[in-house]
């Protein structure tokens, strides 16, 4: 593999997953090297100054249908916003685990631009994008009442344009205002309170947990937070914050790392198996039978049970 492609790949896996919160490049330069990669500090530098995720800067386009050709056409209206913006195509694309832009045509745009795409796994790690979502249907209903209208189409870019020309908190200053000049300084606004020694992880290897269901904004509000299944911690990964990686009661890892928000103790707790449904009935050797699936297990679980002990099961 070309050596380049090594530094690049190496400084993508520390930086975003999960993205841990280096302060200065300096820090991401000793982790990489404590690493075993073989980067100078003006390459982590050169590669940090590409990442985009730290602007906050936004780019948006109205999708009528998630077929492959609409999310092609989409995702090149962006690149080509990306690229008279800041000059250059950018060298990762981050999408969530939607299966509209995992086709061959989404997949040709980008390998035509040399883009490197990967999903996050977890319901936080898209965290930045989530909150710019919010930002924008907050302004977009803002709008409609002030417009008496629910159209909003036609001010889509200019929506857009006024979150990325107001100060965000999280970098101080505005989206488009940062540059070549001042992106040192934002970096540092963003990751400077990840100092000093990281806390005492929360869970152990071999603990058992559950793990936060994805709460939409229609999620009620009593409804459970937390998986049926139990999962088991494989590995602790200290750091600004500690993270985890599991797997399922089939020894099977479960992919991406975890934030500790995101698990929940299980420890000393059986599993509780509930039916969900029963999805077919047969009989063996004069015994009735019948395949259910269990409650909060994926269908792999799916197991037959004797058809009598449903009734208590249930």
């Amino acid at each position: 593999m070309d050596d380049d492609i090594i530094k690049e790949q190496g400084l993508r896996d520390i930086y975003y997953n999960p993205k841990t919160g280096f302060q200065t490049p300096e820090k991401l330069y000793h982790r990489a090297v404590s690493d075993g990669l073989k980067v100078t500090r003006n390459q982590v530098k050169k590669w940090i100054n590409e990442q985009d995720t730290y602007t906050r800067y936004a780019f948006t386009v109205s999708v009528y249908r998630k077929n492959a050709t609409s999310m092609k056409d989409a995702v090149s209206n962006i690149l080509e916003q990306f690229n008279n913006r800041f000059g250059k195509y950018p060298k990762f694309a981050q999408f969530d685990q939607g299966t509209e832009f995992y086709n061959k045509e989404v997949k040709s745009l980008l390998n035509k631009h040399n883009i490197e795409f990967f999903s996050t796994y977890s319901d936080k790690k898209a965290a930045v994008v989530e909150r710019f979502n919010r930002t924008l249907k907050a302004l977009m209903w803002k709008y409609f009442y002030s417009a008496s209208t629910y159209k909003w189409l036609d001010v889509l870019q200019d929506l857009t344009d006024n979150y990325n020309s107001s100060v965000n908190r999280s970098i101080k200053t505005t989206p488009d205002s940062v540059n070549e000049s001042n992106w040192t300084e934002v970096w540092k606004t963003l990751f400077s309170h990840n100092l000093g020694k990281p806390s005492e992880p929360k869970f152990a290897v071999g603990e058992s947990v559950r793990i936060s269901k994805y709460k939409s904004v229609f999620t009620k509000g009593y409804e459970a937070n937390f998986t049926e299944e139990l999962f088991t911690v494989t590995e602790v990964y200290h750091g600004h914050p500690n993270t985890y990686t599991i797997e399922d009661s089939a020894d099977e890892p479960i992919i991406g790392r975890f934030y500790e928000q995101e698990l929940y103790s299980a420890e000393g707790r059986e599993p509780d198996f509930k039916i969900e449904k029963v999805l077919r009935r047969r009989t063996v050797k004069g015994k009735k039978m019948a395949l259910v699936k269990w409650l909060g297990y994926d269908d792999k679980f799916n197991s037959w049970i004797p058809a009598g002990d449903i009734k208590s099961l249930t």
